[in-house]
């Protein structure tokens, strides 16, 4: 089925001039993308290219042609540029490009990776600004990938998914198989050096680098991998390369282990990750979805497009809890340490159940100790730089930051006025301490416990 075009003016011809491909061997990283679309969702129909008349200024930088039966002609790599004369061109000659193509895209590369090839991959280098087509075998993609044997099984009965359709597998499309003579071609979107990597592996021609790459491309093959269903095509590899990276999960830069770790079927040191995570990421005061954490003293946003949605939910609830039991810890002492006229009834009501006036006689028999170290605990609470309320868990750094400003908090007993003087109050600050280590304590009554009956008995 061909798509046909709205005016003349939508037509491309295209020339053919040869490049090497000795710059593909080379290509670097950009940085870690966004969430990439489906690879199946954008692809254009191709229409059998034919031979077009050129211009003299443009046959001078035509080098060869390619046509469908081999000749002195035929080329792995082709560059394909079209002509300023849209009137000039032939129907049989016309390429359509992706609606939303780069305006001075005109270059084409091919990478043939085995000799029987009968399907093309083409995907757009935005770095370069070139489209590739990658040559490919259709029975090699069906015995490695459930996506790609169940869409060949689509196109051999004709069927075709429209614009709302799905396909049978876990990610929809918008686009159905689009046959020429003699060969098949698809075009997707991602990072080219991982499907070139992916399909080097597959076609048994992969680079010789390929067991020692960097994690951004690691992160850029899962999600390629997932995509078109090559995780059990990759087991042989992603072992290698899930065994090289464990060791760094924990570190800076190496969040994307929560997915990358997924998509290879490993749950090493995934719950390392989320409690490490938990306890030092902060949010955003506007926007609690987004993630920061601390790299060198410099808090940098975290990408968590590629998180599975469970696992971002798991981080952010343990964050959650950990701050509210830091709080609560700091409420219990301070509630305490006040009058009971100021006391807030819901703490209160767990103070009861610790027996709350007896537990304050016996953490000093006089009546100035008490009302000196909360004074003393307020202002010093009052004094941090930068302070929280510890009221309200408004709190948006991460835990453990909150923790330590907490533990730099200080009261004074009569002990720093009167020499000799002897209570449990002056043990509160320790056991305050304890209890903000603790994360087994989520009741108000065991923290009440923890800080001030062992502190009785001391």
């Amino acid at each position: 089925m061909t798509s046909k075009p709205d005016s003349e003016e939508d037509l491309a011809v295209m020339k053919i001039i040869e490049e090497p491909l000795d710059d593909l061997v080379c290509w670097k990283l950009a940085p870690a993308p966004k969430k990439l679309l489906p690879a199946l969702g954008h692809c254009q129909e191709i229409i059998p290219s034919g031979t077009s008349s050129l211009s003299e200024e443009d046959a001078e930088s035509t080098v060869e042609q390619t046509s469908e039966t081999p000749s002195e002609s035929d080329t792995a790599s082709t560059v394909e540029r079209a002509l300023n004369t849209p009137s000039e061109a032939d129907p049989a000659s016309i390429v359509e490009l992706p609606l939303d193509a780069p305006d001075e895209v005109d270059i084409t590369i091919k990478v043939k990776l085995t000799e029987n090839h009968n399907f093309t991959i083409m995907i757009m280098d935005e770095s370069k600004g070139k489209m590739l087509e990658f040559l490919v075998s259709d029975s090699i993609l069906a015995a490695s990938s459930q996506y790609f044997k169940v869409l060949f099984r689509m196109g051999d009965s004709g069927v075709q998914v429209d614009q709302q359709g799905e396909s049978p597998v876990t990610s929809p499309v918008t686009s159905a198989l689009l046959r020429t003579i003699g060969h098949t071609y698809i075009q997707c979107r991602g990072d080219p050096l991982a499907l070139h990597s992916i399909l080097g592996i597959i076609h048994f021609c992969p680079d010789e680098n390929l067991f020692d790459i960097d994690f951004s491309l690691l992160t850029n093959i899962a999600f390629v991998a997932e995509e078109f269903s090559w995780n059990k095509a990759l087991l042989p590899w992603s072992t290698v390369w899930l065994t090289k990276y464990s060791q760094h999960a924990l570190d800076p830069g190496f969040e994307n282990w929560l997915y990358v770790s997924k998509v290879f079927g490993s749950n090493e040191r995934v719950d390392e990750l989320v409690k490490l995570l938990a306890r030092t990421c902060a949010v955003s005061k506007y926007d609690t979805s987004k993630i920061f954490r601390n790299v060198s003293d410099t808090l940098q946003e975290l990408n968590t497009t590629l998180w599975p949605p469970e696992i971002k939910d798991r981080i952010l609830d343990l964050r959650r809890q950990r701050i509210e039991h830091l709080y609560a810890s700091i409420q219990i002492l301070t509630t305490v340490l006040r009058s009971n006229r100021t006391a807030r009834s819901s703490l209160m009501s767990w103070l009861n159940y610790a027996k709350g006036s007896e537990l304050r006689a016996r953490l000093c028999s006089s009546p100035v100790c008490r009302p000196l170290a909360f004074g003393s605990l307020v202002q010093s609470i009052d004094s941090r730089e930068g302070g929280f309320d510890p009221e309200f868990s408004s709190w948006s750094g991460s835990a453990d930051g909150l923790e330590k400003e907490i533990n730099k908090i200080t009261f004074n007993t009569l002990a720093e006025v009167i020499l000799g003087h002897k209570c449990a109050l002056q043990h509160l600050k320790t056991n305050l301490t304890k209890c903000l280590e603790d994360e087994t304590l989520l009741d108000w009554g065991s923290r009440t416990k923890k800080i001030f009956e062992e502190a009785a008995v001391a």
